[in-house]
C-alpha cells in the first residue's frame, strides 16, 4: 500500500506510465491539491488496474498524461 501527495504548488513528473493500485491486493492513493500542483506522466495514468486506486484532484490541482488518464 502506498500514497503520494502533491500540494502547495508542488510538481511530480513520471517519465513513463503511472499506475495507482497496479497488482491484485494493492491499494494506492494519489492526492493533488492546491493551485499550481501538478502530476504529469510520460505515457498513461491508470487508476485501479489490478488492485484499488484512488486519484483525488482538488483546489486547482491538475493531472495530465501524454496519452490517456
Amino acid at each position: 500500500n502506498s500514497s503520494l501527495e502533491v500540494a502547495s504548488g508542488g510538481t511530480v513528473e513520471a517519465n513513463e506510465d503511472l499506475t495507482v493500485g497496479k497488482d491484485a491486493g494493492a491499494e494506492g492513493t494519489v492526492t493533488i491539491s492546491g493551485a499550481g500542483s501538478t502530476l504529469t506522466a510520460g505515457d498513461f495514468i491508470t487508476v485501479g488496474y489490478g488492485g484499488t486506486g484512488t486519484l483525488t484532484i482538488s483546489d486547482g490541482g491538475a493531472a495530465s498524461a501524454v496519452d490517456d488518464v
